[in-house]
């Protein structure tokens, strides 16, 4: 498709809004530190900054190792995080670009 950027987000550690099963409100949720040896564990310690990638033809090589990509939606199970909620990615392919927030905190939901 023309025209069309995917554009990931992803954190090392912090709060998110979201909600248990669809249809719940949404809740504040703690994000435990990422996962050792995924992507956003890789990011923190390349420097504990946020970052902005722009994934290209000059730089494609050096993301295309298969690397554990933290999932987080609308819904998130932070007491899970152990067990799941990494999806196996080739960061270049699944995106166009990638945000890394090194520490977020939740927004506050506007009314």
């Amino acid at each position: 498709m023309k025209n069309v950027y995917a554009i990931g987000f992803g954190t090392y550690e912090g709060s998110v809004i979201a909600a248990e099963k669809w249809g719940d409100p949404a809740q504040n949720m703690l994000v435990p530190k990422a996962r050792s040896g995924s992507w956003e564990h890789e990011l923190h310690f390349a420097g504990p900054f946020n970052k902005f990638i722009m994934f290209n033809e000059d730089n494609h090589q050096f993301f295309t190792k298969q690397i554990g990509h933290r999932a987080i939606g609308v819904v998130y199970h932070n007491q899970f995080e152990h067990l799941g909620n990494y999806v196996p990615s080739i960061m270049s392919e699944r995106y166009n670009a990638f945000v890394h927030v090194d520490q977020t905190n939740a927004l506050h939901p506007l009314t």
